[in-house]
């Protein structure tokens, strides 16, 4: 059964809309819903209409439909302002086809009805369909005798190429009698409304003619000379004077020009110049000494003052070099393309001189940008298309900070703001990297020097860089954590190097209790109150060999702050010494520090609102490190600490495995840094886009890491593990290769003196080697303090 039958034989509307659904989307939409007019179906819903057709497919197309039919209407309202009828009046039912025409045809009928009379045109066409269908078919409705959007591009050329040969003809007379042009009306010639596809279509500006033409200040004559507009090359050239001895229009201007000022401003020039251009240039005389010169532009009122007297002689009778800088200097036009299309740009310009904000915005490519509004296309530089703006990223921080900290941590974490999560990095407690993250530890307890007079506190200060180090900056479980807990649920972190802490077993001075924040700028704004102070411990900590804290300070520091400004307390810095200002009624008040010991291969978390420290001596071995991860802000600039390195420094410092010039607080190293790069350093390999964000390789912007990221921190868990495992089975592979590479290079560097020679040595022949010389610390025992108690510097230098 065919459609046409369909209709015929359910002429119920509700009968009909049942056989839809075994159409097509465009029979769907042609046939159905219009020749039906399924729409008088009052006994069905739109809903139940939908659900009986592709309803997806039949808007799609319903919308395409409106968009050519908006078009379509555009181009008729063209065709009617210049011909005053509508097409199919103007060319007759005998060539007009007896369906709806295409959006070609009537745009090439536009292009036409701006060039020649309907007269003209019906004689053009007919003469064209002739030469294509001469003889045939049924009846004047025959299919060969019906227009064709070919047809009209047919017509168009052969009515430019008529009035190209009425051009020369009239030039070759005038050069025989000598005899001087009539100076043209200035009218504005047909209307350009609509004309903006014209260019980009082909069909170029109106071409010459002698019909009289409506303008908008009356009826005119158009000459063919004086607007039909020549090929020239659409590639820029120096400026050069035209090489013809006379100018066929000469005195086209005359006196009449003459009076004419720009915008009450005449731009003079010398009469040695007017002479030099009157014999090496074509252009109507006196028009050259008006134009600005290369780099000079007009106002926009000048401009079209200059453009009018540039009309009025005829821009086709200019030079192509005075033509560009017209272009550029009266419209702010970009000037290196063909004549053609510099004409048609500057009679499109001026024809909607009161309409120019438009022109700029819809035609940005055409003018420069100082002289127009800018544009979002302005910011695309060299790329064609804008991306597709993404939406805020969100996640859900309890769902993230449970998966990996375990249920019911996220309610612990808020409750005391620290948590200590146990096995965490247990993937690293394996025999052979317990082995080799020891020998890196004892590599740089074999190089640190402690400064005669001051105390280490359990720290190893020359250590920024050893391959574990830079193993867990880049773990994708720690930075998770961190996120989740920190207030802002900012993302975009960097890892700040810092040192390492390892204590030794026999009662070194280790205690301190501070601050990490700086407590008036807490106060006045709330900085750096997002960000998150957290250590992993490679051993088991004890009650006496641990950090302490005041669990739950986050809810009591505004109170707190504000108790120490009424006891006149001045300020502290970017950290706080609290062992003096947290007093012993603030103690009683909101309770003493405590020890929270963590398992080996676990993470701490502790919000920088939590007064905490060190025990004060330590009975054992004791290694941690600090990830010291920071906010960036979205230009990737600053830390959101102040007085620390920005993200470029900090970026350069990874790369170069070299000490921040400050460390994680602002301060300065008082207590002594490395001059430079540890000799015995190597790079970890990057393992991951989400890894090496994470230590300045690249910016959060970059599409790999933020796809990373939005599996790590996304819904998915399992998707989020499986991300978790393959990044860190990544890491230890890039772990263990450099590790024979590092012991090569520290043996090259320090010769006798290396750690790994001295301890080949050391198992070769099996002695004792005596200590290092003095001031040289190459023993557990000669890293400790010089005296058993430490300064205020001290204590406020803490983890």
């Amino acid at each position: 059964m065919d459609e046409t039958g369909l209709i015929i034989d359910q002429p119920s509307p509700e009968n009909v809309i049942a056989l839809l659904p075994a159409l097509p989307p465009k029979a769907q939409l042609d046939r159905y819903l219009v020749a039906n007019k399924l729409w008088r179906a009052g006994s069905m819903t739109e809903e139940e209409v939908k659900e009986k057709i592709d309803w997806p497919a039949v808007k799609e197309r319903m919308e395409k439909f409106l968009v050519t039919q908006r078009r379509k209407s555009g181009e008729l309202r063209g065709i009617m302002k210049e011909w005053r009828c509508s097409p199919e009046e103007a060319l007759g039912k005998e060539m007009w086809p007896d369906i709806e025409p295409s959006m070609g045809l009537l745009q090439n009928l536009n292009c036409l009805s701006k060039i020649c009379s309907p007269v003209e045109a019906r004689k053009l066409l007919a003469d064209v369909i002739q030469e294509r269908a001469p003889v045939g078919g049924v009846g004047r409705r025959a299919r060969g005798s019906l227009v064709r959007p070919m047809d009209v591009l047919k017509a168009i050329q052969r009515f430019k190429t008529q009035a190209g040969e009425r051009m020369v003809e009239a030039k070759s007379r005038k050069t025989r009698t000598g005899s001087e042009r009539e100076p043209t009306g200035e009218g504005s010639g047909s209307g350009l409304e609509g004309e903006l596809v014209g260019e980009s279509s082909g069909s170029g500006p109106p071409p010459a003619t002698d019909k009289m033409v409506p303008g908008t200040g009356g009826v005119r004559e158009m000459s063919g000379e004086q607007v039909m507009l020549e090929e020239n090359s659409s590639q820029q050239k120096p400026l050069r004077p035209c090489r013809r001895r006379e100018s066929p229009t000469a005195g086209l201007l005359g006196s009449g020009a003459k009076g004419e000022g720009m915008a009450g401003k005449q731009v003079s020039r010398e009469n040695s110049s007017q002479q030099n251009c009157s014999r090496h240039c074509r252009c109507p005389e006196g028009l050259p000494a008006r134009i600005p010169g290369p780099g000079k532009k007009l106002t926009d009122k000048q401009g079209l003052t200059l453009v009018r007297q540039a009309r009025k002689a005829g821009l086709n009778a200019m030079c192509q070099s005075h033509l560009r800088l017209l272009a550029a200097g009266a419209l702010g036009l970009h000037n290196n393309k063909s004549r053609k299309k510099l004409c048609y740009r500057i009679e499109l310009a001026y024809r909607h001189q009161h309409r120019l904000e438009e022109l700029w915005v819809r035609k940005a490519n055409w003018f420069r940008r100082d002289r127009r509004p800018t544009v979002p296309e302005d910011e695309l530089g060299m790329f064609r298309h804008v991306v597709v703006e993404k939406a805020p990223f969100k996640f859900d921080e309890e769902q993230v900070f449970e998966r990996f900290a375990g249920e019911g941590s996220w309610q612990t974490w808020l409750e005391d703001g620290t948590i200590n999560i146990p096995e965490v990095f247990s993937y690293l407690n394996e025999a052979d990297l317990r082995q080799m993250i020891g020998a890196e530890f004892d590599m740089y307890r074999h190089h640190h020097r402690t400064p005669p007079g001051r105390s280490r506190m359990g720290w190893l200060r020359n250590m920024y860089y050893n391959l574990v180090q830079q193993l867990a900056r880049q773990d994708p479980m720690w930075y998770a954590l961190t996120v989740a807990a920190r207030p802002d649920k900012l993302w975009r972190l960097i890892s700040y190097p810092y040192i390492t802490k390892d204590t030794d077993g026999g009662g070194e001075v280790t205690g301190f209790l501070h601050l990490d924040l700086d407590l008036e700028a807490y106060l006045a704004s709330g900085r750096g109150g997002n960000r998150l102070t957290s250590s992993l411990s490679l051993d088991d900590e004890e009650a006496d060999g641990c950090t302490v804290l005041v669990k739950g300070f986050h809810r009591h520091i505004l109170e707190w702050i504000r108790q120490l400004v009424r006891r006149g307390w001045k300020g502290s810095g970017p950290t706080a010494n609290c062992n003096n200002i947290y007093q012993i009624e603030d103690r009683e008040k909101w309770g003493e520090a405590v020890g929270v010991p963590c398992p080996a291969w676990g993470v701490r978390l502790t919000l920088a609102q939590l007064i905490h420290g060190s025990t004060k001596k330590s009975t054992r071995r004791r290694r941690t490190i600090l990830p010291w991860f920071m906010g960036i802000d979205e230009d990737h600039e600053q830390l959101e600490v102040a007085g620390c390195l920005g993200w470029n420094g900090v970026r350069r410092c990874h790369l170069d495995l070299e000490v921040p010039e400050r460390d994680p607080s602002g301060y300065g190293y008082r207590m002594g840094a490395p001059k430079g790069r540890f000799a015995g350093s190597v790079v970890l390999r990057s393992s991951s886009a989400l890894g090496d964000a994470l230590v300045g390789r690249r910016k959060w912007t970059d599409p790999e890491v933020l796809q990373e990221r939005n599996v790590l921190l996304g819904p998915d868990t399992q998707a989020a593990w499986e991300y978790v495992q393959k990044t860190r089975a990544c890491l230890v592979e890039r772990y263990r290769a450099p590790f024979s590479s590092m012991i090569k290079i520290e043996q090259e560097w320090f010769g006798e003196q290396s750690y790994f020679a001295i301890e080949q040595l050391r198992e070769g022949e099996d002695v004792e080697r005596d200590d290092a010389s003095e001031g040289s610390d190459t023993s557990m025992g000669s890293l400790g303090s010089e005296s058993d108690t430490s300064s205020d510097d001290d204590s406020n230098r803490g983890e």
